[in-house]
């Protein structure tokens, strides 16, 4: 290859990735539309548009027919690669939308899929989980909806079901989570920042102690609440993991965090065996927790009398 179509190549090479880095502006400043054709039009066009310019930049560096040819040969076959890249990338985002069982991420970032689920629901829900406020801590602005779509289920007359745990469990699981020894670190950390600022009615606690109970006596006028609502709450010791079924047809389930490691790993899924499987162990739940002796309000509700469903 000669000096001249060293340069050629050299040339082509950059304005190429000029090319690519004004198409993907293009693609980031049209993300807020949803007509994907449109997207693809976008970058389609862009793509024909830098292949023009750089035939153009190729040809006023260099007369010989060879050179051009190959300006033409290897850009156009950059550009089929780039658009083919850009199908294949759709294609799998697709595929991965239509799964039935999706990751969604750590424990509290779930909460906004949760809310999501709750808000399509038209006949019933079915709750396991440990704190009637559940990541009222953790994540103090997404859980006001969440708490707003219990209430909204039922003004839709949705029958709403939960299983929490009990007064004694729920503080043995927040002792772990908010040890005394820790609750400087706590004190000084974002979470508790965040969460006093968005609740400046609540006092700021001194202790771990005053802490849980602040939690403890939130969660009890959610119960409170979601009972006047007309929200049914039994009791139970433990659970193997969390979910919330809507209408027997889709559920978030998230595993537990293990002590102040708040990883809960969370799926969202619509597969029927799976939903089927939530819906047994809902039941039996909901059984043996009929038959355990009844809560007063110094948990983290009201127990209630409701047939399993």
């Amino acid at each position: 290859m000669s000096i001249k179509d060293a340069a050629i190549w050299t040339t082509i090479r950059t304005k190429f990735r000029a090319s690519l880095y004004w198409m993907t502006e293009v693609r980031v400043g049209m993300k807020n539309m949803n007509a994907t054709a449109w997207k693809l039009i976008a970058e389609i066009v862009g793509a024909l548009a830098s292949t023009i310019l750089i035939l153009f930049v190729a040809r006023k560096i260099s007369a010989t027919p060879v050179s051009d040819t190959l300006a033409v040969v290897a850009i156009l076959f950059a550009t089929v690669q780039f658009i083919d890249a850009r199908l294949q990338e759709r294609k799998m985002n697709a595929i991965a939308g239509s799964m039935s069982t999706q990751y969604i991420g750590l424990f509290p970032r779930h909460l906004k899929v949760i809310n999501n689920v709750l808000s399509k629901t038209d006949a019933e829900i079915c709750i396991i989980v440990d704190f009637i406020g559940y990541a009222q801590y953790s994540a103090p602005d997404v859980y006001p909806r969440y708490l707003a779509e219990l209430i909204k289920a039922r003004e839709r007359k949705v029958d709403v079901s939960i299983i929490c745990y009990d007064a004694d469990s729920a503080e043995e699981v927040l002792r772990e989570q908010l040890p005394e020894e820790k609750f400087e670190q706590e004190k000084n950390g974002p979470r508790f920042k965040t969460f006093f600022e968005l609740n400046p009615g609540i006092p700021i606690p001194k202790s771990a102690e005053e802490l849980r109970f602040r939690l403890r006596d939130r969660a009890r006028d959610s119960a409170k609440l979601l009972r006047e609502k007309g929200v049914q709450i039994l009791y139970s010791k433990s659970a193997t993991l969390f979910f919330w079924l809507g209408d027997d047809q889709e559920a978030v389930f998230a595993f537990k965090s293990i002590g102040r490691l708040e990883q809960g790993f969370s799926f969202r899924t619509q597969d029927g065996n799976l939903v089927r499987q939530f819906r047994d162990i809902f039941k039996r739940n909901w059984e043996f927790a009929e038959q355990a002796e009844s809560q007063d309000d110094s948990g983290n509700g009201l127990r209630t009398n409701y047939k399993a469903p």
